[in-house]
């Protein structure tokens, strides 16, 4: 599943060119994960109807409400910001960048934070996401399968030099997702069972 900036260059793309036209003929090629709640027959009954506008549903939160919707939530604050309960579509790349421009480390527990903790990590998370949500709708369109990666500062640069520091990044391994942090910008535990390492600069 894409993260939240691909998926608005997604929704862009789509309903740049499909918003109002009417459908001459479907065929559901993957008819398992056709969802068409309206008739069970997609491919007849989808003929004639016209595209609407595709839109994402979000809540802005005041730092107060995104305080305490945060609260409820255990572990460690990567793991939190990735679980689709939290904030959806906030993936393991996003999530890195986060923090990385919080300043907070990966694995800070939750009722480890500060208030100016979960400030940082209020304030970093629309800024990120504004930020990388421009980059791929330039760098990704018109291919929507491409992932665009090579701006993003420390997710999958383990090794290599902080942009901001210039101390290595480093990785670490987790519930099976690769996590990326600076030691130096980012201040923080590891997580208990992680596997750290630095991969090579190569």
């Amino acid at each position: 599943m894409p993260e939240i900036p691909g998926l608005d260059a997604i929704r862009d793309f789509l309903n740049e060119r499909l918003a109002g036209k009417r459908v001459d003929s479907a065929k559901a090629l993957r008819p398992s994960i056709v969802r068409f709640y309206e008739s069970e027959n997609f491919e007849t009954d989808g003929v004639g109807r016209a595209f609407g506008l595709i839109i994402r549903y979000g809540n802005d939160l005041t730092q107060t409400q995104f305080t305490e919707h945060l609260r409820p939530f255990t572990g460690g604050i990567k793991g939190i910001l990735t679980r689709g309960k939290f904030i959806a579509n906030i993936g393991n790349a996003c999530g890195d960048e986060v923090l990385f421009e919080a300043e907070v480390s990966p694995s800070s527990k939750r009722r480890a934070l500060s208030a100016d903790d979960v400030r940082q990590v209020y304030e970093a998370t629309p800024k990120v996401l504004i930020e990388a949500r421009e980059v791929v709708r330039e760098h990704m369109l018109p291919h929507i399968h491409k992932k665009v990666r090579g701006f993003l500062k420390v997710h999958r640069k383990g090794g290599e030099p902080c942009s901001i520091c210039a101390n290595t990044i480093g990785e670490f391994t987790a519930n099976q997702r690769i996590t990326n942090y600076c030691r130096h910008c980012q201040l923080g535990s590891l997580i208990k069972g992680a596997a750290e390492h630095v991969a090579p600069a190569f």
